[in-house]
């Protein structure tokens, strides 16, 4: 099959895409000029595609159909008469030939199969010849071209109906109907639908001639049957032998080499790059420049060649501890390449080690100015982050939350949120870290979850969690609070008794001021800093204001956070807010009332306005 080029108009960026007078889709195209074409692939799909100069490749930045779902069934990716196995989740197609077929080309799967056993066309003597029909259960063709008969008891029927249409190639049986095909340039797909009526195709193939004997057949089988026999009780023999000889190859080895898990099969994927491990070694100079720890490895910059790029790239590769297991691995490459956003750290590649002793790895973007937590510790008190970089940071982290519980699907519960887990950029903006292995809920206010096999950090988590050991999103919500207390504060307490930030909170609250840390040299929003990079433009702060107003309004802002921390840190689960009223509320989306020391009665007491 060939691909079809079209020409069309594209618009400026975030256009449309037209053909004629028809709008045929659109797409976010940038400014600058670029050399870009729209191509109908062979598998269906319109993709419209960018040349990168630096290293003379076209690249797919839109597709028409996003969704695998959609997508292949769109087309026949696997070419004639190849069968389309498709794993929705993971993204991925795999190619297979029917039986009695062989693939044309044992490079490119798209040329599709044939067989030398093809069956006379119409006007052809059949009398010396016998043709059969093999079957391949839970397996369509994309359309039928012929005609479909209705009423059919039994499959052999629906094979009876198709050897009689000399036209007829094939045929599916499904439930009490019979479709019949008769082109040739289409392929298979395995259907994958869980129905009472999986359908079963029917292949239409030449068999032995019509004239000879079962005698003559016979003979020679029990031989063949023999022989087989033999050679499978030696094959499996050696097998077992073979696999005690081999015990250090883990089971998730096998796994991980399924066709399911090949998350990188074909060049149109957009997803994590697949590493070796020898590669991966490599990049981080053989562990050599260590980052950090966390409770499920450790962490090594590395520096990688983007592909679309002449130059290298840093990036940040964790060495899983051996303790994870093959489950927890998957379902963190499956959330991070699902799940983007700019206030999350993006997953840029995986590898899964062959030997026991090539660990799995991830690898991530590179921050730049490491974690938040180096910037509220007790050293970093000569030059404090100044005070609109901590509010920006704050609003970041928010979105960055919000979004794994409200935007995902399922949703995804953090429960380890705190300084160590966010991670600045060059011009400081936060991302959150570390929620691969985060717990999914499928209601976010409604579901529960136990506390065995998930994480936490003292001074960070929910009273619920150590009482009771069951959590809600509102856990997140908790330890978001205790950071925006850290974060007004300006000093990372939580080493200690976490309960005297809080008191500190309330404090404050009575004193209708913000009270200081002796420790702490409070930055306004005039004195010079590294990190204050345009932070003043992107939060709308007041620079032409005098000392004194500046002064007043920091006071009011930090008291304005102060009450919604509070809430966020609450005993009683349900008085906390959302991690979505959170971005609005810290936004300034409307007033907060004090929140009280003892036990609240409703929900909704902690703001005095209507979301």
């Amino acid at each position: 099959m060939k691909d079809y080029n079209v020409s069309a108009n594209v618009s400026g960026p975030g256009g449309h895409i037209s053909i004629g007078n028809q709008l045929r889709g659109s797409a976010h195209v940038s400014e600058n000029p670029t050399l870009e074409r729209l191509t109908l692939d062979y598998d269906g799909n319109l993709r419209v595609y960018r040349w990168f100069e630096s290293n003379s490749t076209w690249v797919s930045i839109w597709a028409l159909l996003q969704d695998w779902s959609l997508n292949w069934r769109a087309g026949s990716p696997c070419g004639p008469f190849g069968i389309c196995e498709v794993d929705v989740e993971g993204g991925t197609i795999a190619c297979t030939c029917p039986s009695g077929y062989t693939p044309i080309s044992s490079t490119d799967f798209t040329k599709g199969c044939s067989t030398t056993r093809t069956p006379p066309g119409c006007g052809h003597d059949a009398s010396t010849q016998q043709t059969i029909m093999v079957e391949q259960p839970d397996t369509d063709f994309y359309y039928n071209d012929l005609t479909w008969v209705t009423g059919v008891d039994h499959i052999e029927e629906c094979k009876k109906i198709c050897l009689s249409e000399c036209k007829c190639i094939a045929a599916t049986f499904s439930g009490s109907t019979c479709y019949l095909k008769g082109n040739s340039t289409l392929g298979y797909m395995e259907d994958g639908i869980s129905a009472a009526d999986r359908p079963i195709l029917l292949m239409k193939l030449l068999g032995l001639p019509a004239d000879a004997t079962p005698k003559l057949r016979n003979r020679f089988l029990v031989p063949i049957i023999a022989v087989t026999t033999f050679v499978s009780v030696i094959v499996l023999g050696a097998c077992v032998w073979w696999q005690k000889r081999r015990l250090h190859y883990t089971t998730w080895w096998r796994g991980a080499h399924s066709k399911a898990w090949d998350v990188v099969s074909n060049a149109g994927h957009v997803g994590p790059v697949r590493f070796s491990y020898q590669n991966l070694v490599e990049m981080i100079s053989n562990f050599s420049y260590p980052l950090g720890e966390g409770g499920y490895g450790k962490v090594y910059k590395g520096c990688v060649k983007d592909q679309r790029c002449s130059l290298p790239t840093l990036v940040a590769v964790k060495v899983l501890k051996h303790g994870n297991k093959e489950k927890q691995f998957r379902a963190e490459i499956d959330t991070l390449s699902k799940i983007h956003h700019l206030n999350l750290v993006g997953l840029l590649g995986f590898c899964i080690g062959r030997h026991h002793k090539e660990k799995k790895l991830l690898v991530y973007e590179y921050l730049e100015n490491g974690s938040l937590d180096q910037y509220l510790s007790p050293r970093s008190m000569e030059q404090p982050l100044p005070w609109s970089m901590r509010l920006f940071i704050a609003v970041g982290t928010a979105r960055g939350i919000a979004y794994l519980h409200h935007e995902c699907r399922p949703p995804i519960l953090h429960c380890d949120i705190k300084p160590q887990n966010v991670l600045l950029d060059e011009n400081f903006a936060p991302k959150v870290a570390d929620f691969g292995f985060a717990a999914r809920f499928c209601e976010l206010e409604q579901s529960h979850l136990t506390m065995s096999g998930i994480r936490g950090t003292c001074g960070y988590m929910a009273p619920e969690w150590l009482k009771s050991g069951g959590i809600t999103s509102k856990a997140d919500v908790y330890s978001y609070g205790m950071l925006l207390l850290e974060l007004i504060h300006g000093l990372n307490t939580t080493g200690g008794d976490h309960m005297s930030l809080i008191e500190w909170g309330f404090e404050c609250l009575a004193a209708g001021s913000i009270i200081p840390d002796p420790q702490i040299r409070e930055c306004g929003f005039g004195d010079p800093h590294p990190a204050d990079v345009n932070v003043h433009q992107h939060l709308g702060t007041q620079e032409h204001l005098v000392d004194e107003e500046q002064e007043e309004w920091m006071q009011q802002q930090k008291l304005h956070l102060l009450r919604l921390a509070l809430w966020c840190v609450h005993q009683l689960p349900a008085c906390r807010p959302s991690m979505s009223d959170v971005v609005q509320l810290i936004e300034g989306s409307g007033d907060i009332n004090d929140p009280p020391s003892c036990k609240c009665n409703h929900y909704n007491q902690y703001m005095r306005f209507q979301l």
